[in-house]
């Protein structure tokens, strides 16, 4: 049978793992005609690929609205301009200064800064908590959304619709993948940027006015006496933040929580060794990350991965879950193992667009999971309840939904 990479597939979707190991042991730079690209599964090729200056970011008009038709494409002309503006799509030296600028909110003492409150939200989460709950909507959407609200100095009045406008425009990443609504999605997420621009230029008019501690207005401060950057520049970037801030986030801890529900012996062995949380949360975002594909590179140079030339001008899809089951690297992979060492694991990408808020998650990961465990103990899968589920997304794996038992 030819193999073949199909992320829309239902049975990839709630377990992609078998389909990595195949083509990782049999096709590991695989052509897939679907994608028009080549898809890598090797741990080895999928670190290259991120470190290699030969391979950019391409445009973004043609990987995620290259689905749309022309009029249609046409119409969100506008989107699409203020998508190409944002980091994860730019390259250098635009990519440069922009990381240069927004990096500096994510330093290691301005992390280390936001524990205690980052502790605060976890508890009053937790002390909400019923019983019977459901994880994902009571406990692990809450607190990344108020973290990086409050970083970015979004009022709390605001907060939900810009996390509403949020979810409208996420899906607009996994459209570099063949979807059932290409159209639909990107009109939503066209829609949800527009809105959101607009309320952010009424902000930023405030924050100038009036500014405040907080990420927006440490920005302005820069921009306004360097130019740095532009109004759709700054708002893309916030826009960015708050997308990976929250959703990404959101199924880190809700990944990282079923997994060890599923892992009982692994669970005591964390419950009982609370200084494990580091090398714990590192496993399993290895594990079961919320990111499992990369977003698709291009070649700007003929280039050779895994042992396949590949011509200049070629798409080149990474894929970090399956990269971070590469036996190649971990031993026995698809096993779950908290004392596992420290390092190789790809869930943040690498190079020049590496995640700069890596170190947040991890610390609202750290806190989240340790606070859990200690307030309840018994913490167990909702035998009652429907089954957890993988939502239809291969770009942003996390679940429908956790309840569980306290």
């Amino acid at each position: 049978m030819p193999i073949r990479f199909d992320p829309t597939d239902p049975a990839f979707v709630q377990d992609p793992y078998p389909f990595y190991r195949e083509l990782r042991e049999n096709s590991p730079v695989h052509f897939e005609a679907s994608l028009g690209g080549w898809v890598c599964t090797r741990h080895a090729d999928v670190q290259a690929i991120l470190r290699d200056p030969r391979l950019i970011r391409p445009p973004v008009g043609s990987v995620l609205l290259g689905q749309l038709p022309d009029d249609v494409r046409s119409q969100l002309a506008t989107f699409e301009r203020k998508l190409a503006t944002s980091l994860p799509f730019a390259n250098p030296p635009d990519h440069t200064r922009l990381r240069a600028l927004v990096g500096k909110a994510f330093t290691q003492p301005t992390i280390e800064a936001l524990r205690p409150r980052i502790q605060s939200l976890v508890d009053a989460r937790l002390d909400r908590l019923t019983p019977r709950a459901d994880l994902l909507t009571d406990f692990c959407y809450p607190i990344p959304t108020a973290v990086i609200m409050e970083l970015v100095g979004v009022p709390a009045s605001a907060r939900e619709t810009l996390h509403e406008w949020v979810v409208d425009i996420t899906p607009i990443i996994g459209n570099s993948l063949p979807s059932a609504d290409p159209v639909g999605i990107a009109r939503k997420a066209a829609a949800a940027t527009a809105a959101f621009s607009e309320y952010l230029d009424e902000l930023i008019a405030r924050r100038r006015k009036e500014p405040r501690p907080d990420l927006l207005s440490n920005l302005l401060s820069v921009t306004d006496v360097t130019g740095g950057l532009t109004n759709d520049e700054l708002t893309l970037q916030i826009l960015i933040l708050l997308i990976a801030g929250t959703e990404t986030t959101v199924h880190y801890i809700s990944n990282a929580v079923h997994t060890l529900l599923r892992n009982p012996h692994q669970l005591a062995l964390l419950r009982e060794d609370p200084s494990l949380i580091e090398t714990a949360t590192e496993e399993l975002l290895r594990f079961e990350g919320p990111v499992p594909l990369s977003t698709p590179q291009l070649t700007a140079a003929d280039v050779e991965i895994g042992g396949q030339q590949i011509k200049k001008g070629s798409l080149v899809y990474p894929v970090l879950g399956a990269a971070n089951r590469d036996p190649r690297r971990f031993t026995n992979p698809d096993v779950l193992y908290l004392r596992r060492p420290l390092g190789g694991v790809l869930s943040f990408g690498g190079g020049i667009h590496v995640c700069f808020g890596a170190q947040l998650a991890r610390t609202e990961v750290r806190i989240a999971l340790t606070s859990l465990l200690r307030r309840f103990p018994g913490i167990r899968l909702d035998d009652e309840a429907p089954a957890p589920v993988y939502r239809p997304d291969a770009t942003l794996r996390g679940l429908t939904s956790l309840p569980v038992r306290l």
